[in-house]
């Protein structure tokens, strides 16, 4: 007979198994997956660059007709779409050569109005008596930055250099140093190579503002586009031959915002895909980005400067010719600009759905009439499943061209319905659907699942989705978005402790530390999930929620001992990564070196800043609000008590639940998104869990053992 000491020394020596297991899962795991080596500095030939930036150049003006010399230039260039976000919500020409020469996203004082200048109000420098170059708005402009986030400092790439000439007046505002001080200056491009040989002697880099800038419609655009491609032209006749050419559209006209095209020719970049690291995603680079390439390429770099954006280099071959390159670019242009104009929509949609399925639970939870519950629980629980679908449905649909069509927006919503009447249909016909926890952990399975193996496989859905992130904004190309995280972890605490409920002992303690050590694992990994507050959110998450569905009280120090594990966790993905060379690093490992060269503050306060700015922006709070209200209106309800007394295991979610929530918001700068995307899941499913327990027989009992170790 086992007496209660040694039921006691047994439940304790469990508990300290879900503490350490997880950690050593990861090592594990991390281990086979191969820790990469440590960075090794580079021995590359220094260059001189010469960069060209038009205003609101993008994809569709490019054309073996209007635009022969940068579509020759294309042909032998590495490629990539531009992102220009800088810091207003559309980047006009002084933002974008701010941004520039900051290596960061910066700001001017011309961007507030609907529709952007044609061309620089900041240049051209003035003359001095002494015969040297000054910008006079470059106090003003370090002002105005100073009071942003992103503590961006204009004038760091002329620092960086040593000497950087300007070309046209925008180009001046990239080109000056942090005093305001331009090395060299001229209007207008040279007309022999010969002159910007004497022009730009001594100085690395060129820039050059050919005042030409893309706008209007029609001929008016042709025009416009034509006098850029001269440009491009006079200038392709007199760079040296040796040097690394970079030409690409900077900045926007007016909302929508564009991706523009930006190719790089030199040795080594013929016909390939650029990309940065903090893009990480062949064919994409952000406009900080070009910056720091241009220090690195002049042998320098910039790590530590301030700069944010990362050195942009040549990855794989393009496939296809130039008119395929081109295509790709009008394509992931037009599947990005649907997402921003489309998002409050969704999130609204999210949030009205989560309220009145959380409406309906309370009716009927709270309904004193048995026998009118029956038949509302039957067209709850498929509505349930329905919501409950939609997140994991919003990511599914990209595997469809759904963008293509004339009318995008409305086929991407069909498509979203249809797969999530589809899924829904699925999990209450299923062979689970007589488990009372069956449907609802069919629908968390598939979330979990898809969402998994998305990160594993680079993101390819997440990406340009609602419930991910959009190459428009700039904000993330790869890795487990912030929004799909709530999504993802709602959902993998339900499938991994409802699918666990018929495994005992030591057995269902190991699947589920597994299980839940491959889920962190995810969304941490440098080159998957890449999230820093995911893993700090859901390591604890799981720690707690397995501890409780394993029969163990929990405890301050046990709850301490979960946020430490997670602490630990990350930390140590954060060290593996930082081995990284550089060029292959996640904001992972950068944030390691930001925390040695002492900036780690400014990014862990603006990050808290955006979380807090969040609460009141946007329809998702009502939905954080809501669930807040209702659950004590749920508790000790008959179908309720019922639930809990059978399937300990669903509180045991909903503690998951909560920790997720409450540290997904503290953790992250998207702030009351997480547990809203966290509940848009969580609530739904739980309901429909609440649902098939009403379907139920009275006499009905179910596995009057499950959730107990």
């Amino acid at each position: 007979m086992v007496g209660p000491r040694s039921v006691q020394e047994s439940h304790s020596r469990a508990a300290g198994t879900w503490l350490r297991w997880p950690l050593v899962v990861l090592v594990v795991l991390a281990v086979t997956l191969g820790v990469p080596s440590p960075a090794m500095a580079r021995d590359d030939a220094a260059q001189d660059v010469y960069f060209l930036g038009i205003p609101n150049l993008v994809w569709t003006d490019l054309s073996p007709e209007a635009t022969p010399a940068m579509w020759e230039l294309l042909g032998e260039s590495a490629a990539a779409s531009l992102a220009v976000r800088a810091y207003p919500a559309k980047t006009c020409p002084d933002d974008a050569w701010a941004s520039i020469g900051a290596g960061n996203r910066a700001r001017s004082n011309y961007s507030s109005g609907q529709v952007c200048p044609l061309g620089s109000l900041i240049g051209p420098p003035l003359t001095t008596t002494d015969g040297t170059w000054f910008l006079a708005g470059e106090n003003q402009l370090t002002i105005s930055n100073a009071e942003l986030s992103f503590k961006t400092t204009p004038g760091l790439l002329a620092d960086l250099v040593g000497c950087a000439a300007a070309i046209g007046p925008g180009a001046s505002v990239a080109a000056a140093h942090a005093d305001g001080f331009v090395d060299r200056y001229r209007k207008e491009i040279p007309e022999t190579a010969e002159e910007l040989s004497v022009f730009s002697q001594d100085c690395p880099v060129t820039l050059v503002d050919p005042q030409t800038p893309v706008f209007g419609e029609d001929s008016v655009r042709r025009d416009a586009v034509a006098a850029a491609d001269a440009a491009v032209a006079a200038l392709i006749a007199v760079v040296p031959a040796d040097a690394v050419l970079i030409v690409a559209g900077i900045s926007d006209a007016e909302v929508p915002v564009n991706l523009h095209p930006i190719m790089v020719r030199g040795d080594g970049y013929e016909d390939r895909w650029l990309v940065s690291a903090a893009t990480r995603r062949d064919g994409y680079v952000q406009l900080a980005d070009l910056g720091p390439t241009m220090v690195s390429l002049t042998g320098g770099d910039a790590a530590g400067s301030g700069m944010t954006g990362q050195p942009m280099r040549a990855t794989q071959v393009r496939p296809g010719d130039t008119a395929t390159t081109v295509d790709f670019g009008i394509n992931t242009n037009l599947a990005g600009q649907q997402i921003p104009p489309m998002s409050d929509g969704y999130y609204s949609t999210l949030t009205i759905l989560g309220l009145l399925v959380l409406a309906a639970a309370i009716v009927l939870c709270r309904s004193r009439k048995r026998p009118h519950q029956r038949p509302f629980a039957r067209v709850l629980l498929p509505v349930a499943l329905v919501v409950g679908s939609l997140p994991v449905a919003s990511l599914l649909v990209n595997a469809l061209p759904w963008w293509q069509n004339d009318r995008p927006g409305m086929m991407l919503w069909l498509y979203m319905i249809g797969i999530s009447l589809a899924l829904a249909a699925v999990a209450w016909w299923g062979p689970w659907r007589r488990h009372p926890l069956g449907p609802p952990a069919a629908v968390a399975a598939v979330t979990a699942l898809v969402l998994g193996i998305d990160c594993a496989t680079g993101t390819n859905l997440q990406f340009n989705s609602l419930t991910g992130y959009s190459a428009i904004t700039g904000a993330r190309f790869t890795g487990m978005g912030n929004y799909a995280f709530g999504v993802y972890a709602a959902a993998g605490l339900m499938a991994v402790l409802y699918l666990s409920l018929r495994l005992r002992g030591w057995w269902r303690i190991g699947v589920i530390t597994a299980a839940a050590a491959v889920a962190v694992l995810v969304i941490g990994y440098p080159g998957w999930g890449n999230d820093v507050g995911g893993v700090i959110a859901l390591t604890p998450a799981f720690i707690l929620a397995a501890l409780h569905a394993t029969g163990h009280r929990l405890s301050v120090t046990k709850i301490l001992a979960s946020l430490a594990v997670g602490a630990a966790t990350i930390s140590a993905l954060m060290v593996v990564d930082y081995l990284r060379p550089p060029d292959q690093q996640t904001h992972l490992g950068r944030f390691v070196g930001e925390i040695l060269n002492g900036s780690a503050f400014d990014t862990l306060l603006r990050k808290s800043s955006a979380a807090l700015g969040t609460i009141t922006n946007g329809p998702l709070t009502l939905l954080v609000i809501g669930a807040c209200v209702a659950v004590p209106l749920l508790w000790h309800t008959r179908i309720v008590n019922q639930i809990l007394a059978r399937y300990p295991v669903v509180l045991s979610v909903g503690i998951g639940v909560f920790v997720v929530c409450l540290l997904g918001f503290a953790f992250n700068d998207s702030g009351i998104a997480v547990p809203a995307f966290t509940l848009a899941v969580a609530v739904p499913l739980f309901v429909a869990t609440a649902a098939r327990q009403a379907i139920m027989p009275e006499t009905s009992t179910g596995d009057a053992t499950a959730g107990k170790s």
